[in-house]
């Protein structure tokens, strides 16, 4: 990692074979390369700018510092660790398993962890809302019909809201600007829902020009970012206009997840 790193406001994008690049945002340049996991798969960052990567088949989530080389901490107990959030009200780290769970952290001296299960989801994308709502996206991969599961601020269990339409492979989710966002791995759509009605309705469909696939994507500044898995690149794109402003190229390894860190 470049010294200078932790001056700029960096993007962190995942490869699943070749570590984590740190680019400095929106400039493009490389300034670092975290490696050392078995499969780098999700990304996100809390309000002090630390990153979370999630590492899969390692089966732990570390944690490092804006523009830091080496972890601050490794913490462990999710199974399969596949995407990460931070809930911007308590610092609680919420943690999708490739399974019927999402294992929360609660910040601390040893960061204690509980699981909540949700039986007939399998869960690989999260994302916090600004009142700390979780929501969580399930792939399909053992059901008939994908969903999005809600556990509400202090809730102990979730609530499962069928989409008005099927989506061929449920992928990525954030809460931005009053609607859920969630991305099709199979294709470039980025869908907004609103949940009313024990339904998760899609409103609106934006097309990512240029784009084959989505993952994990996040939002900054009115712009979306998204790692191409089948494209090798990760574009930033006018939301929700969905045009091409910005590519970031040059990795090798598949581009999952992304996330910005400030100083």
């Amino acid at each position: 990692m470049l010294p200078e790193a932790k001056q700029h406001t960096l993007l962190y994008i995942s490869t699943v074979l070749s570590g984590v690049y740190v680019f400095e945002y929106p400039s493009r340049r490389v300034v670092g390369i975290l490696t050392d996991f078995f499969t780098p798969e999700g990304l996100c960052s809390d309000a002090s700018g630390n990153v979370f990567v999630t590492d899969s088949y390692g089966r732990d989530v570390v944690e490092y510092a804006h523009g830091g080389s080496s972890p601050i901490r490794t913490l462990k107990g999710a199974a399969t660790p596949i995407d990460c959030a931070v809930d911007p009200k308590t610092g609680n780290l919420a943690v999708a398993s490739e399974t019927a769970a999402i294992y929360v952290f609660e910040p601390g001296r040893r960061w204690s962890n509980k699981r909540i299960d949700d039986p007939n989801a399998n869960f690989w994308f999260c994302t916090y809302d600004s009142q700390g709502n979780l929501f969580a996206s399930d792939d399909s991969t053992y059901y008939n019909e994908n969903f999005i599961s809600e556990l509400p601020h202090g809730a102990h269990t979730f609530t499962n809201f069928a989409l008005s339409k099927p989506i061929e492979y449920l992928g990525g989710i954030q809460a931005h600007d009053g609607y859920l966002t969630v991305g099709d791995g199979e294709d470039n759509n980025i869908y907004q829902v609103r949940i009313s009605n024990s339904v998760a309705d899609i409103v609106r469909t934006t097309p990512l020009a240029g784009a084959k696939a989505t993952d994990q994507f996040t939002f900054y500044r009115g712009k979306l970012i998204s790692p191409d898995p089948s494209s090798d690149f990760a574009g930033v794109w006018k939301y929700p206009a969905g045009k091409l402003v910005r590519k970031f190229d040059g990795m090798t390894g598949e581009p999952f997840g992304s996330t910005i860190s400030a100083p």
